[in-house]
């Protein structure tokens, strides 16, 4: 049997995980901290629409959607393809999935950028920004989790016209080896 090493647990790695399993491999899958997809909101962006990929292919020959050289029925029944086995496979390993490459949500990432996805945890699915319009939220960063800036969050949020007032909670937290560690915590019960 053939033996894989993974090094990094994001989308990318995931899914050569996934192939080289498929292939029957047995795969070892290793990840350090959180990487861009957990930084990027938690979504993934696949493709806006038809449109925009054809304005990939005229201005970057080289972008991974010209180099399949599909037609637009064969590149849209891949791309669906292609979502529903990464959320199949995510749900297999208890991370649910929602969205699809046709539907676009908008997101606030950890560096206070708000970022279009498609695929985003189940999770993270009711912080789309389009719902938010013309609400008022409060963002909350812990002080002791330096990755995130409430503060740049909030301002990007007043720019998307959402009513955003930053709040930073000084707490506590139990010491863990890394972020992604405590990100999969339960809130201690004094929150």
């Amino acid at each position: 049997m053939t033996r894989v090493l993974v090094i990094g647990g994001g989308i990318a790695g995931c899914m050569a995980a996934l192939g080289a399993v498929q292939s029957g491999a047995q795969v070892m899958l290793v990840s350090r901290a959180p990487g861009a997809t957990a930084l990027y909101a938690g979504g993934m962006e696949i493709a806006a629409d038809l449109r925009e990929m054809r304005a990939l292919a005229s201005s970057q020959p080289y972008h991974p959607f010209v180099r399949l050289g599909l037609n637009d029925f064969e590149l849209v029944t891949l791309l669906d393809e292609v979502c529903y086995r990464v959320q199949e496979a995510l749900a297999r390993a208890g991370l649910r999935v929602a969205g699809n490459w046709r539907t676009t949500g908008w997101y606030a990432d950890v560096h206070g950028g708000v970022r279009p996805a498609q695929l985003v945890p189940e999770s993270i699915q009711p912080g789309e920004l389009g719902a938010l319009q013309g609400k008022r939220v409060a963002v909350v960063g812990l002080s002791a989790i330096g990755d995130y800036d409430a503060v740049a969050t909030a301002a990007a949020l007043e720019e998307a016209g959402i009513r955003a007032v930053p709040l930073t909670v000084t707490m506590d937290l139990m010491q863990y080896p890394s972020q992604s560690a405590l990100v999969s915590r339960t809130a201690p019960p004094s929150l």
